[in-house]
């Protein structure tokens, strides 16, 4: 069983600008080695458990499911099926919806 936080989710992946705009390359090129060298590498029968689902702001498009399975995840997710950083990180970034505008306001 894998707790993923907010790194895997189902059907998708974790956003990448909550800390600004200025960050969000770097995050989200430190998110394709996380899931690529850590969690990719477990079995596809481990329950994965996200923190964040279906209508989060702080995910691109995930599933309804409020679980999955990292051998589905391999399977079905469009992320998880880009080799390469840097095409990783161009389309996680096109795929985010608007950033929230109070979040600047709110207590890091």
């Amino acid at each position: 069983m894998l707790f993923s936080g907010g790194s895997l989710l189902v059907g998708a992946v974790s956003r990448t600008d909550l800390l600004g705009h200025e960050h969000a390359t770097g995050l989200a090129h430190q998110l394709y080695h996380t899931l690529h060298d850590r969690i990719l590498p477990l079995g596809d029968d481990v329950i994965v458990h996200p923190t964040h689902g279906a209508g989060s702001f702080c995910t691109a498009a995930a599933a309804a499911e409020s679980t999955t399975t990292i051998g589905r995840e391999r399977r079905s997710n469009p992320f998880l099926a880009l080799s390469d950083p840097q095409l990783f990180a161009d389309r996680l970034l096109a795929s985010m919806p608007t950033y929230p505008t109070y979040l600047s306001t709110c207590e890091r």
